[in-house]
């Protein structure tokens, strides 16, 4: 039977992935952070689960049980208070589980379409960073796009929360690219680098084929949540820059960090990854 570790499944797409596995030939080691909800997890017998900070070496006890897995799926993400840290604390988040687990294990990475050498955001560097720290012969890649879900979640939470709050019909110029996805996408090709490992390339891509407009789907969002947004029209690169400046000024805040991922997306980079 399959043994597979995924970190982060207290997350909406780690308990979508548990759910997809339950009743398959697959045993689950569950890693949750000790301070998340744990009430209304899903719950069967082949699932257990783990709650353990990845920021600190994992408890023997606890490692015991991870050992002998043959799939790791690692899904959990360090967002530190300082954004520019955010590299070295997922490697550390990284460094911790794999030291618990056989040198032979197989590894799925949750990485991003912002995971690109030249991507100014923290994030995107972080992504591509830790990207490059892993075995190829032994990891799948998952190249995930801006998710658009109902109730939205994440970066795209971000985004809807800053335009609505802002009533900002944001028209770019130029208009930045979004690559953007639905859940259904990303869980495809999580369930089919676990179950067909050995059968997946280097990378899957999980996003539509077409990037879209960022002001058409800022757009988007303002009809869907029926918001009133009044046309400002802004520079997009001279945006990027101030953004940046922000950062640097205020690296907790996050929001500055998120709002440069969104603007410098670029198809042409990641299509340069797929050649790596």
């Amino acid at each position: 039977m399959l043994k597979v570790a995924i970190t982060g499944a207290h997350s909406g797409i780690g308990q979508d992935l548990i759910k997809s596995l339950c009743g398959k030939e697959v045993r689950v080691v569950a890693l949750v952070t000790p301070w998340s909800k744990q009430d209304g997890l899903v719950q069967h017998h082949c699932v257990t689960y783990l709650a353990c900070d990845l920021s600190e070496e994992i408890a023997d006890d606890q490692a015991s049980l991870l050992k002998d897995c043959d799939i790791l799926v690692h899904l959990a993400w360090a967002r530190p208070k300082k954004v520019t840290n955010a590299l070295a604390d997922n490697l550390t988040l990284y460094d911790n589980i794999k030291a618990a687990l056989s040198n032979e294990v197989k590894t799925v990475f949750m990485s991003s379409v912002c995971a690109t050498p030249h991507n100014p955001s923290c994030y995107g560097q972080a992504k591509y960073g830790l990207a490059q720290c892993l075995d190829r012969d032994k990891t799948v890649e998952i190249i995930a796009g801006l998710v658009r879900t109902t109730p939205a979640m994440g970066p795209y939470l971000a985004l809807e929360n800053f335009v609505c709050k802002l009533h900002g019909a944001f028209k770019f110029l130029p208009s930045p690219q979004a690559i953007v996805a639905d859940g259904g996408q990303v869980m495809a090709a999580l369930k089919k680098a676990v179950l067909d490992f050995d059968n997946c390339g280097r990378f899957i891509r999980a996003y539509d084929p077409a990037p879209i407009r960022l002001n058409d789907l800022i757009k988007d969002i303002l009809k869907e949540k029926q918001v009133t947004g009044l046309p400002i029209p802004v520079p997009a690169g001279l945006t990027v820059w101030g953004v940046k400046l922000v950062r640097k000024i205020l690296p907790g805040l996050s929001i500055s960090d998120r709002l440069i991922t969104l603007l410098t997306v670029s198809p042409e980079d990641l299509e340069h990854r797929f050649k790596e």
